[in-house]
């Protein structure tokens, strides 16, 4: 009767052990398993979309930002980047791994965020081995209707992430290759035709001169029409 006592005990104990031992088994794999962006749980292998809506006090007539993720735990989807508030004149650049920076400008029009708007949004996927993180945007600069700085406290950012692709209609924006293109035909033949070698400037940064010249152009535009309009009233 002792032996049968005995037998009984030593298989409770070993179920119990078995029990225990597959409960921490299965917490770990799901703890791996599992990941948090910004706040929220995903697993490896989601698609996610980030999302940020822009509200401003003043109408604006430049808008500069850059967002931020992790792209050893994230993969972007490029044809995912959606910035549809910001004009013809809008340009993305996705070339730089973990960041993506836009810019909107319109001189004259302006842009109206004053009732809130989606400024951005963007699908990546969960990669393997990925580790908790934060999908971030920066507000580099804006600009009101007369040029002038707006400043952060006239203007509020709303972020979230949520699990799928984005439901809605994605604005495809030009990387800039086109206004390099018409920039390049205008250019006349120099050192190349002459046996000399030159160095081709990066994509990127010619994208980012030319907006510059855009830009300018605007503020110009602009002042004298607050110099035109000055003289009128006088």
């Amino acid at each position: 009767m002792k032996n049968i006592f005995s037998i009984a005990k030593k298989i409770t104990v070993f179920f119990v052990i078995t029990v225990i031992m597959a409960t921490m088994l299965s917490v770990s794999f799901s703890a791996t398993e599992t990941v948090k962006i910004n706040g929220q749980d995903f697993a490896v292998g989601d698609t996610i979309t980030y999302t940020a809506t822009f509200k401003c006090d003043k109408a604006c007539s430049g808008i500069t930002a850059t967002v931020t993720y992790d792209n050893e735990s994230l993969e972007l989807d490029t044809e995912s980047v959606n910035i549809p508030n910001l004009g013809m004149l809008a340009i993305a650049n996705t070339e730089n791994a973990g960041k993506v920076s836009f810019i909107g400008i319109d001189a004259l029009k302006g842009f109206d965020f004053t009732e809130g708007k989606l400024l951005v949004s963007m699908t990546l996927k969960v990669n393997e081995g990925a580790k908790d993180n934060d999908i971030k945007l920066e507000i580099t600069e804006v600009t009101d209707s007369d040029t002038n700085t707006v400043t952060a406290d006239s203007y509020t950012v709303t972020e979230s992430v949520t699990g799928g692709e984005y439901d809605g209609e994605i604005t495809t924006l030009g990387d800039g290759d086109d206004i390099i293109e018409e920039d390049q035909k205008n250019k006349k033949p120099s050192a190349v035709q002459q046996g000399e070698q030159s160095k081709e400037m990066n994509k990127t940064t010619v994208v980012w001169i030319i907006v510059a010249v855009l830009v300018g152009a605007g503020v110009i535009g602009t002042a004298v029409m607050k110099t035109l309009k000055k003289k009128k009233g006088e």
